[in-house]
């Protein structure tokens, strides 16, 4: 039977094969195009010229001998080294939104499936066409994933794998944008802030804004303080912060009435007549007791009075200071109490 040399395998380039029999007188005859040889095939009288990917096949005649075995050997050229590139529709998606993958292999017409991994784990294939394949993912779970495409190879590519494409995938929420610019009033000024919010990974539902840590003698007003948000979809709010000056008394020192004058002067003049009835000559014992009794409460009433009217005075001088002036860290506080979203936005409020 004849032999090849080089032996058949995997080259880079066409091989020029020598063939040759060990029987004295032999003639062979060969193809390249993998059908079997015979008499009426091409004879071998030179060293042959084996293009890449071609089978030879050869046999051999001798006067004398039977025709011996056929020899076959496939000199191949060895698997193009492929490529394969990712791309993903969207950097990062809701929580169950299809997100397209593509697989773009190149090579020598690679053909085949390519498997899409999430982390590391597969979660879906696709076959090639044309040199690309596409799936549609989607992702339960809110997490950073990191997305690579494996291309399995075939009989003339090489197996190949794409970098990582990250896909983040999120909860719904709404988001606070920066803290607006601080706000400088004097006593009985107004501060007035924007505030927005934007939706994200589809988030909608209704956010209601309220405000802590004022100081004293302010207020503040939201327009509007409840937001109602569309899908990943954005809202602002105007703060207004009111301040107070301090107030301007009325009236001279003495000529207030306080409440409890009115009833002072009758209660004095009861004690007055009382005690002319007991510096007098009467001596009956109820003359005495209303004595008692009306100067009891003359002193009580008395008492209760003076008391109201300082209570009063400090209200009027509280009343008078306004918002006292400094810096204040005001809290703005945005709640959705349904889906239990809350987050807080710092505006800084001076007054001087």
């Amino acid at each position: 039977m004849p032999t090849f040399s080089p032996s058949p395998g995997q080259f880079f380039a066409a091989q020029t094969v020598t063939i040759t029999d060990s029987t004295p007188s032999s003639t062979i005859f060969y193809t390249l195009d993998g059908s079997s040889p015979s008499s009426l095939s091409t004879q071998y009288t030179a060293p042959v010229l084996v293009p890449a990917n071609a089978t030879l096949r050869a046999f051999a005649i001798a006067p004398n001998f039977l025709n011996s075995s056929v020899a076959s050997g496939t000199y191949g050229a060895p698997g193009q080294t492929s490529t394969t590139v990712l791309t993903a529709s969207a950097g990062s998606v809701d929580v169950n939104q299809p997100v397209t993958l593509s697989a773009a292999v190149s090579g020598a017409s690679p053909s085949g499936t390519v498997q899409f991994l999430a982390n590391g784990t597969g979660i879906g294939s696709a076959q090639l066409s044309n040199g690309s394949a596409t799936y549609q993912a989607t992702f339960k779970s809110a997490a950073t994933y990191a997305i690579t495409a494996q291309y399995a190879g075939d009989a003339n590519n090489t197996s190949s794998t794409s970098g990582a494409a990250s896909i983040v995938v999120g909860e719904p929420d709404f988001v606070p944008g920066p803290a607006p610019p601080s706000q400088t009033v004097s006593p009985g000024g107004t501060a007035t802030y924007r505030i927005e919010f934007t939706g994200a990974y589809g988030y909608s539902g209704i956010v209601h804004i309220a405000c802590s840590g004022l100081p004293n003698g302010t207020s503040c007003l939201f327009n509007p303080a409840e937001l109602n948000f569309s899908p990943s979809g954005s809202q602002t709010t105007v703060l207004n912060i009111n301040t107070s000056s301090p107030a301007v008394a009325k009236g001279a020192p003495g000529s207030r009435i306080t409440p409890g004058q009115p009833l002072r002067t009758p209660l004095l003049w009861c004690g007055v007549v009382g005690l002319l009835l007991g510096i007098g000559r009467i001596r009956r014992l109820g003359a005495r007791l209303l004595h008692i009794g009306c100067l009891l409460l003359a002193a009580t009433v008395i008492g209760a009075a003076g008391c109201a009217d300082i209570h009063r005075d400090l209200a009027d001088v509280h009343g008078k200071i306004g918002t006292p002036p400094g810096t204040y860290a005001i809290d703005i506080i945005a709640t959705d109490a349904a889906d239990g979203l809350r987050h807080n936005v710092m505006v800084t409020l001076t007054v001087r």
